[in-house]
């Protein structure tokens, strides 16, 4: 999830160009001069930070979390209590998923938190890792999307074919586990949740973004229309990004409901999740997507 600036009034984080800058000339150090060396690949600089901050970092660890702060980035109050919400959220999250756990590695791995201020918006990485990144202020603010994340960690079967899934579940499980904890579940994405989610659908970006909400496989491998729709998600993320995060969360809550937690796993790791949906539901995708549009229609003035 991208962000730009705090909720606390005046304060800024980095943008995409800062970080970006920030680790070409990383690379430069590590690799080569300016006039040869290759701007590291996102997997790359993942790694490149996550072992920066497990050399020099603050480091701690429980039974299901390991967090690495960036020194100085955090109080020692806010690093201790940003690692208990995370480990009671792993354990929540554990629970939750139970046999749909799927941590790359093997499912008695630590989720790893890497917290630092040139680790970009919060992601979990593409490395076959249960590794997250986030930006301190994010902690600070309590909007860090640390929930979330870890469902993208531990539930890898989700995201690893299905862009929309990948968003959807994420935001459905977290928001399913935040009332047993002490944590939080909000976004700069969706600070609100689904409060808005009627005002999304019908605004001109949500109707835009619908078509994306479905559409088979991830931006690496989208047919040419829904990569164009990506590209626009990217391109101007605070017009897009919450109305397709919204819909997202909105169609998984209804699909959970419709065909069951190992349904859904069905499409999201298929080949073909037109063909898939119908051998859980006896409908298409495009079927279970009119009936998700008519249940809100049915209730139109409705906050989820």
């Amino acid at each position: 999830m991208a962000f730009r600036r705090s909720v606390r009034a005046g304060r800024r984080v980095p943008s995409r160009f800062a970080v970006g800058a920030g680790w070409v000339l990383l690379a430069c150090l590590v690799y080569g001069s300016t006039a040869t060396a290759k701007p590291p690949t996102p997997a790359e600089r993942d790694r490149l930070a996550a072992h920066a901050l497990q050399r020099a970092g603050d480091c701690r660890s429980t039974r299901y979390v390991s967090v690495c702060v960036e020194r100085g980035a955090l109080t020692e109050e806010q690093a201790a209590r940003f690692v208990a919400l995370a480990d009671e959220g792993a354990v929540a999250i554990r629970v939750h998923l139970g046999a749909e756990l799927d941590l790359p590695g093997g499912n008695d791995r630590r989720v790893a938190f890497f917290v630092g201020s040139d680790v970009g918006p919060p992601h979990v990485t593409i490395n076959r890792e249960p590794w997250i990144f986030m930006h301190p202020e994010t902690i600070r603010a309590d909007h860090a999307p640390y929930l979330h994340e870890m469902v993208h960690a531990m539930a890898q079967w989700s995201w690893r074919r299905s862009e929309w899934i990948a968003e959807g579940y994420a935001n459905h499980v977290a928001a399913a586990v935040v009332g047993g904890t002490r944590g939080y579940h909000r976004s700069f994405v969706l600070p609100d949740g689904l409060h808005d989610l009627q005002h999304h659908r019908r605004s001109p970006q949500g109707r835009a973004m619908l078509p994306l909400v479905g559409a088979d496989g991830r931006r690496s491998t989208y047919a040419p229309a829904p990569a164009a729709l990506f590209r626009r998600l990217m391109a101007d993320r605070s017009q897009y990004a919450p109305p397709f995060y919204a819909l997202a969360w909105s169609f998984v809550d209804y699909l959970v409901d419709a065909v069951g937690v190992q349904g859904l796993r069905a499409i999201a790791t298929a080949d073909d999740q037109q063909a898939a949906a119908h051998a859980v539901s006896g409908r298409t995708l495009d079927q279970l997507k009119q009936a998700w549009l008519a249940s809100l229609d049915a209730v139109p003035d409705a906050t989820p």
